[in-house]
């Protein structure tokens, strides 16, 4: 051994030593294993597992079946329904090592690259960033090409509407026939904004949302698999947030386990506390306070949601949706199918909806909409919502249009029975040459009541007695009376000379060829003529028509006759004026066009005094 070997070798020798001295290295710490959400752990595999979309998993299954299919499909349809799960799990059936097959393996390489998302015969495209034509280039170049290891290439578009026009029209040819190896499947929450040249290219498929109940179910069966006590009805407050959508509905309980961690069960307060809204039994009683006219009570409903911290806006939402379940179970016979509630819900439903103040529940409905908007876009929502309680309290059942119509057309019916426009009733009677007879049939009404003080006695004295040999002073003591309801027909029955009164027949004469004579013979006119007359008498007439010889036209009786009907041309010619300015009078035109009413008579203060 050298000299120059000893230090090294001792050197050796320690450095081995103080390795032997040192403490091992600590461990490094292990990753911890990232969290994988509800939504994507629980990802339907197969198109048994798709909830709520019966119409479009058997129909699929039954092409693939059947190898019918298409080579583009749009499925449509709100968000979290199912449409890229659909489009997946229809890249895996066509794509199996074991197919094309309607329950792909899940086992092969295949389908668990399709599964990952790294197959790279699947191509998955968003839309909304591949808007322009050149992407569309792109696309058209690749699809030239046969799939790399699989059966299929298959092209999942998401949200296809984004699209712009060119980029639909590039598309279009290679749309209508593609390649036997290529499939498109494109998806949209908005179809409508698809042209419908790329709609009669595809079979379209409408995803619903999911209902109620069927969601409710599938989030309890997740509970149980995950170990996890949520209160059915906290599960039925989810899925009512939700709004059908089974994307929604896990993320939400993804939360409600999160915030509860630990506890036993998460009652349905605890949901209702998490998601910011309102439990239905607040719901019950908001509107139990309000159909009970309980303004107080209502008001500490709303007080309690202000001070707990609730959205008012969503509340408003919730009670609207409340008050048509309410309008549905009170409507309906069999309302259950149309509801999304328990059985005890229904019942209660069905109690405030049959209660007193159910009446106004689509008068509530209607104004409660309103404010619903308002209070989305106001920056004091609770001041609105008190006030709307209040309206509500307070609101009286309104009459519906129609009855407002048809009671109109009763009481102008009332009214106008015994004017010159509706008639007296059937007449009978016959005419010659020389005259005309009319006889009203119904039964004579009772005599009007006074219109002024002291007028009762003065009709009394002025009416006929009945009998033989009336004098023109009783007459024209009748045509007085019905001066004041029929002022035109009055002066121009007045124009003639009362030739004889026998019993219940009055007899009217005209100088021949007068504007009365032919006026006076008109069937219409004289029968509604003779219908006042009889109303006036308090018994039933018949007035007869003739033309007058020379000598009777000179007779003092023609000559009194002609001083009265001046004075009667007077008055009718004043009403007239007072008809032609109520006429033309705007609230009367706006009666006349609203309801389609008539004026029956006209009455001036002074006539009223």
């Amino acid at each position: 051994m050298t000299p120059q070997g000893k230090p090294k070798a001792a050197r050796a020798k320690g450095k081995a030593a103080k390795t032997e001295a040192e403490p091992p290295a600590p461990e490094a710490p292990a990753k911890p294993r990232s969290y994988l959400v509800l939504a994507r752990r629980y990802r339907p595999t197969q198109f048994g597992q798709v909830i709520g979309q019966d119409h479009v998993t058997r129909t699929l299954q039954n092409a693939i079946e059947a190898s019918r299919v298409h080579h583009a499909y749009l499925l449509t349809g709100s968000r979290g329904v199912g449409k890229t799960t659909v489009a997946r799990i229809m890249a895996k059936a066509l794509n199996c090592d074991q197919g094309p097959t309607p329950t792909p393996c899940d086992q092969c390489s295949s389908c668990l690259e399709i599964r990952d998302g790294r197959a790279v015969d699947v191509f998955e495209i968003d839309g909304a960033s591949h808007t322009g034509v050149d992407d569309v280039r792109e696309l058209r170049e690749s699809v030239r090409y046969l799939p790399t290891r699989n059966r299929h290439k298959i092209y999942i578009i998401d949200e296809v509407h984004m699209l712009s026009t060119s980029a639909f029209n590039a598309l279009l040819k290679t749309l209508e026939e593609p390649p036997p190896h290529v499939v498109f499947i494109f998806a949209t929450t908005e179809p409508h904004k698809i042209p419908a040249t790329i709609h009669s290219r595809c079979q379209r498929f409408d995803f619903k949302r999911v209902p109620g109940q069927v969601l409710v179910d599938h989030l309890q069966n997740l509970c149980d698999q995950e170990s996890v006590m949520v209160a059915r009805a906290g599960l039925s407050l989810i899925a009512r947030a939700a709004e059908g959508s089974v994307r929604d509905s896990l993320s939400l309980l993804d939360q409600m386990i999160a915030y509860h961690a630990g506890e036993e069960e998460i009652s349905v307060d605890k949901v209702a506390e998490v998601l910011g809204v309102a439990d239905r039994r607040v719901l019950f009683d908001f509107s139990g306070a309000i159909l009970e006219r309980d303004a107080q009570a209502a008001l500490r409903v709303v007080d309690r949601l202000f001070e707990s911290g609730h959205d008012l806006s969503q509340f408003a939402q919730a009670f609207l949706a409340h008050l048509r379940d309410l309008t549905v179970s009170r409507t309906c016979d069999d309302p259950a199918p149309l509801l999304d509630a328990t059985e005890s819900e229904m019942e209660q439903l069905g109690r405030q909806a049959r209660g007193e103040g159910g009446t106004l529940l689509p008068q509530h409905f209607d104004h409660f909409a309103r404010v619903t908007e308002e209070i989305a876009r106001s920056s004091f929502p609770r001041l609105l919502l008190e006030m709307a309680v209040v309206e509500m309290v307070n609101a009286e059942p309104l009459l519906p249009l129609g009855d407002l119509l048809q009671r109109l057309e009763q009481l102008e019916l009332r009214l106008g029975g015994a004017g010159l426009t509706g008639g007296g009733g059937p007449v009978v009677g016959g005419s010659s040459r020389r005259g005309s007879t009319h006889r009203t049939e119904s039964t004579p009404p009772a005599a009007p009541r006074a219109r002024k003080a002291g007028e009762a006695e003065t009709a009394s004295a002025a009416r006929p007695a009945g009998g033989n040999g009336h004098s023109m002073e009783s007459w024209q003591g009748l045509l007085e009376r019905v001066m004041e309801q029929e002022p035109v027909a009055a002066s121009a029955f007045a124009a003639g000379r009362m030739v004889s009164w026998e019993g219940d027949t009055v007899v009217l004469g005209y100088p021949q060829g007068s504007f009365e004579l032919g006026w006076a013979r008109d069937p219409k006119k004289l029968q509604a003529f003779a219908a006042v007359c009889s109303q006036h008498a308090g018994r039933e007439l018949a007035v007869q028509i003739r033309e007058l010889n020379p000598d009777e036209q000179s007779s003092p009786q023609v000559m009194q006759a002609s001083a009265f009907q001046e004075r009667a041309r007077k008055q009718a010619d004043r009403a007239r004026t007072l008809r032609e300015e109520a006429e033309g009078h705007p609230v009367t035109r706006t009666l006349v066009e609203t309801f389609g009413a008539k004026i029956d008579d006209i009455t001036t203060e002074a006539d009223e005094s």
